[in-house]
């Protein structure tokens, strides 16, 4: 009798566990986007194989980098003419290229590689912040489902500087 009342009250909560544990199961939850700042390279840099990060010495890329790691950005890459998509700490030799001499159509074949190596990561999952002019901005359209940022759009370069002195500053320490 003991086993028939068990087996009559359980069952139900067995059935209303499975079901939901089944529901749980089909419901797609999608991974919580991180926040990656896009920096685009630029003309000036030191002569020889340096990481990316400290390969760039203008007071652009230093201030736009110094900005990102002190924000909430849960990383960064370069956008670089030669090498397209750069991890900061990637080894790399110097080059002349930079996107100013590129023809549009060969901006147009730099940002479809570049989108393409972002996709490669998985980075078009995430939350891109692009720092750099409208030519480094163009892979926005070989990205069309990705959440992208432009924070500097129509600013010039000096209001650049100091839209990223004022951000830095929210992150200062006490």
């Amino acid at each position: 009798m003991l086993k028939w009342y068990m087996d009559l009250c359980l069952t139900p909560v067995y059935w209303n566990a499975c079901f939901t544990q089944t529901m749980l199961d089909s419901i797609s939850v999608p991974s919580q986007q991180k926040k990656i700042a896009l920096i685009a390279c630029v003309k000036q840099k030191k002569e020889g194989t340096h990481q990316a990060c400290d390969l760039f010495t203008s007071a652009w890329f230093v201030k736009t980098k110094e900005y990102v790691e002190k924000a909430d950005f849960d990383g960064y890459y370069i956008l670089s003419a030669k090498y397209h998509l750069l991890s900061p700490f990637e080894e790399i030799e110097d080059y002349t290229e930079h996107l100013n001499q590129f023809k549009s159509e060969q901006i147009e074949r730099w940002a479809q590689l570049t989108a393409q190596q972002i996709k490669e990561k998985n980075l078009d999952q995430d939350q891109l912040y692009v720092f750099g002019s409208g030519k480094y901005r163009s892979i926005a359209s070989y990205l069309p489902d990705t959440h992208i940022e432009e924070p500097l759009k129509g600013m010039g370069i000096s209001q650049q500087m100091s839209w990223m002195h004022q951000q830095s500053l929210q992150y200062a320490p006490d």
